[in-house]
């Protein structure tokens, strides 16, 4: 189709009917989730190209580019957006991990190493690239072939696998893209395969398992999107390979098993089934609320009232100045009601020379 043709495609893993395979665009692009690249490769479809020579119509032009300048002043007066243009957001994993919030080794411990920090990716970095008509420029284009990791690879790649060596992240991140798999099947496989050893289990079905070793992670990778050996059963997604292992494993793991990929592997969106209850409704069901956002970074928060109450209850005051809890909701939405009506209505309350969010 020529120049400018863009292409949505599917990797081994969707040509192999993987329940977790995405469709990729680019280099990095990836619809994951909800298993669209077995969808396609269900119907023998490799790919979707696309090509155009029109301008889209727009009702406004000098509004439209006059609003764009000012948008584009307002990120650049903010210095992270400067630094996100020259690291990406792998600057995010050093300041997550001084403050303990980082996702590591199954989410057991809460600090890793600083070898994964940005100074020692941007070495990796040939040169930073932006999505389309974005001026921030925050992502990678590596040394070996592909674009990435930002900083939730890193953590999920990286910190929460025990693999502190940056190239051995990077090149982990550029397979999964190459294979068209969805990234978060490590958070749901990696912590089952972990507790697995601790466990006791070496060996599923005579192969063995090996989770903290970057290289045999990289195999099962190859196996999973081929749905070859150790990777066949688990190409189904976790939850149906503790149906087809169970009686073969403690009963600990086989529900571990359920419970990982209830609560992070998408199940429902594979499975064309649709939310238990109203998305947006609220609704108090057994003494729970249900709905999106019900249980997103409520962990955080937790954490973050036990830490600075612990804190206070100790005597600990900040040498200079005071240390701000706040806690507001509408993230999902713009923030109009939460972080920015406190900018706007309370800035006085508020103001702070650093913040810490969920990153």
């Amino acid at each position: 189709l020529g120049a400018g043709t863009r292409a949505a495609v599917i990797g081994p893993a969707g040509e192999n009917l993987v329940r977790f395979a995405a469709v990729m665009n680019a280099r990095k692009n990836a619809a994951g989730r909800g298993g669209m690249g077995a969808v396609m490769g269900s119907k023998n479809l490799k790919a979707v190209a696309a090509a155009g020579d029109r301008e889209l119509p727009v009702a406004e032009r000098e509004a439209l580019l006059a609003l764009r300048r000012r948008l584009n002043e307002y990120l650049h007066a903010s210095k992270i957006v400067d630094i996100y243009g020259r690291v990406g957001t792998a600057l995010l994993y050093e300041p997550a991990n001084k403050l303990g919030a980082l996702r590591t080794k199954n989410s057991q411990l809460n600090q890793w190493s600083d070898a994964l920090d940005a100074r020692h990716l941007e070495r990796e970095v040939e040169r930073m690239v932006a999505c389309s008509g974005c001026t921030v420029h925050c992502r990678h284009v590596n040394k070996y072939g592909g674009e990435g990791p930002d900083f939730s690879t890193t953590g999920l790649l990286g910190s929460n696998c025990c693999i502190d060596d940056v190239v051995e992240v990077i090149k982990l991140n550029n397979l999964c893209n190459d294979l068209g798999l969805d990234l978060w099947f490590r958070l749901v496989m990696q912590p089952w395969f972990l507790r697995a050893r601790a466990l006791g289990v070496e060996r599923i079905r005579g192969f063995p398992i090996e989770p903290e070793d970057g290289a045999w992670f990289e195999r099962f990778m190859h196996e999973l999107a081929a749905r070859r050996d150790l990777g066949a059963l688990f190409a189904d997604d976790l939850r149906r390979a503790m149906d087809e292992l169970e009686g073969e494993l403690p009963a600990e793991l086989i529900a571990l098993g359920r419970e990982l990929e209830f609560d992070f592997g998408f199940p429902a969106h594979r499975e064309g089934r649709f939310w238990d209850e109203e998305p947006f409704s609220g609704h108090i069901k057994d003494g729970y609320i249900w709905g999106r956002g019900a249980l997103d970074m409520k962990d955080q928060v937790s954490s973050e009232t036990a830490a600075c109450l612990a804190l206070a209850g100790s005597g600990w005051r900040p040498a200079k100045g005071d240390l701000l809890l706040v806690v507001a909701a509408d993230e999902e939405t713009g923030a109009h009601f939460g972080a920015q009506w406190l900018c706007e209505a309370q800035a006085e309350k508020v103001r702070c020379d650093w913040v810490v969010n969920e990153g």
